[in-house]
């Protein structure tokens, strides 16, 4: 009798430490995937900050090129452009905060929480986009003025001006692609249509600037 008894028992725990193995392998590719997404945001974060202190030191660059007196022919002047208009790291690390945004299926926690994330950089990206515009005005101005096709301060200004304008199309590219809250990534081939579509202010007699 205790021997059946006995028997009955193991058969109970044998059944529950199944059920209760079946249901954790049930429930592991749901952890796994939440692990997954874990790991995806951290990426995320780990780009939107890195993003954010490439942003932060091209808004000081700006706010060198735009203050008031700066001579545009001046070493310092030209440092701060070079910074600007290096853009291809930001661009980069937007890539990488817009590929795990891409991938995801559906509307998902994982999407809202990178979008979210992505919302922060539009300011400090606008910032630029407008500082960028602000100098550009002002090299048009300076260009326009400029008669004499032997000025030496002209193949200066033709190059800033294609390299801010090239630069600012990137720039209103990645406010339009965040502000979409689509995240689309940013192509090479977006990118060299754009160098495509910058020209030179008319008054400019050195088209080949570059």
């Amino acid at each position: 009798m205790r021997r059946g008894y006995d028997n009955h028992m193991h058969a109970m725990v044998f059944n529950m430490e199944k059920k209760r193995v079946a249901h954790k392998i049930r429930e592991m590719p749901r952890d796994g995937y939440a692990m997954i997404d874990a790991q995806k945001l951290m990426d995320v974060n780990d780009a939107a900050s890195a993003m954010q202190l490439m942003l932060d030191a091209k808004i000081g660059s700006v706010s060198v090129m735009t203050h008031h007196g700066i001579d545009v022919d001046s070493t310092q002047f030209a440092y701060a452009a070079k910074d600007v208009w290096e853009v291809e790291a930001v661009v980069s690390k937007y890539n990488e905060i817009s590929a795990p945004f891409m991938s995801a299926n559906g509307a998902t926690s994982l999407q809202q929480n990178i979008l979210r994330r992505a919302h922060e950089l539009l300011r400090p990206v606008g910032a630029i986009k407008k500082g960028i515009n602000t100098v550009l005005n002002s090299i048009t101005r300076m260009i326009g003025d400029r008669d004499d096709e032997n000025d030496s301060l002209s193949p200066t200004l033709s190059l800033y001006f294609v390299r801010l304008a090239e630069t600012l199309a990137a720039y209103v590219m990645l406010y339009e692609h965040i502000g979409s809250s689509q995240l689309l990534p940013i192509t090479p081939k977006e990118r060299r249509e754009a160098r495509q579509g910058v020209q030179l202010p008319r008054s400019t007699r050195t088209p080949d600037a570059r």
